[in-house]
């Protein structure tokens, strides 16, 4: 699941000038991910970006959000497309409803909630790019599949400035 062999189109990843291409409902692994209760898309793979970035269409259950991490390597960025969550990032408590953007630095403890009834969606980029990868592992590992022997390729991505 988490090689480049997994890619709907393969074909084109990493190729500087080709654009990637996902249509709405659809994952670039070519199934949608399952980690901590929710639903991930991947639309830009770290594979696309030699490492750059990552990118994915998250949906969260009602009253659920993963527990408060902190990554120290990748900025996030998310931007609400449905729903009503609510981020605890930098000592703040911050309401986000759709097409509120919420940015969090690395090293900085966070967390976010579905406060709303609903599924609610967002947009998630992390540069560098390495977490799609580790988000396919974990979906695999929940899922019983076997986890492919993989290059720790977040590693050699990450910037050594």
């Amino acid at each position: 699941m988490g090689d480049e062999s997994s890619f709907q189109n393969d074909s084109t990843s990493g190729q500087t000038g080709v654009p990637v291409i996902v249509q709405p409902g659809q994952s670039r692994l070519g199934k949608s991910l399952s980690v901590l209760g929710e639903e991930i898309r991947v639309k830009v793979s770290s594979w696309d970006t030699e490492g750059r970035l990552a990118s994915c269409e998250v949906l969260t259950q009602p009253q659920a959000g993963p527990p408060k991490q902190v990554h120290r390597y990748e900025d996030e960025w998310f931007y609400i497309l449905e729903g009503q969550f609510v981020f605890e990032a930098g000592g703040l408590s911050i309401d986000a409803g759709p097409g509120v953007s919420v940015f969090v630095p690395r090293e900085t403890p966070y967390r976010y909630r579905n406060a709303g009834e609903s599924p609610g969606r967002f947009l998630w980029v992390a540069a560098p790019g390495g977490l799609d990868l580790f988000f396919a592992e974990m979906s695999s590992a929940a899922a019983g599949d076997r986890i492919p022997a993989l290059k720790p390729a977040w590693q050699s991505w990450k910037s050594t400035a």
